[in-house]
């Protein structure tokens, strides 16, 4: 449990071996979805939890793909072409795609179809 402040700023300290590397280069990074909490968020692939199963992007493509998926997240406007029984099931097989393949968001909707 964190202490009571009035204040919002918290100081702390880490050293900097206890930081993930990061640079534009490298594919560090994947996609984890929450579809309970209607969230997609980004990890480092020097995270615990990664199981190999998430394709590793670099932080360019992860931004865009964030952004693709955060989108079929919030908007419904995509799905008008689209003949589903459930929207959430359909997100979920898209977003599911972007994260577990190197397929084009346009590839992924082809295939629906």
């Amino acid at each position: 449990m964190e202490p009571e402040t009035e204040s919002k700023i918290k100081l702390g300290f880490a050293p900097w071996t206890n930081f993930y590397p990061d640079n534009a280069v490298e594919e560090l990074y994947y996609l984890e979805a929450n579809y309970k909490k209607n969230t997609i968020n980004y990890q480092h692939k020097n995270n615990p939890d990664y199981d190999n199963k998430a394709i590793l992007r670099t932080s360019f493509e992860t931004t865009k793909r964030i952004k693709q998926a955060r989108n079929l997240l919030t908007l419904t406007s995509w799905a008008r072409y689209y003949v589903y029984d459930d929207l959430d099931i359909l997100r979920e097989q898209i977003i599911n795609e972007l994260i577990f393949t190197n397929k084009s968001l346009e590839e992924i909707k082809r295939e629906i179809i």
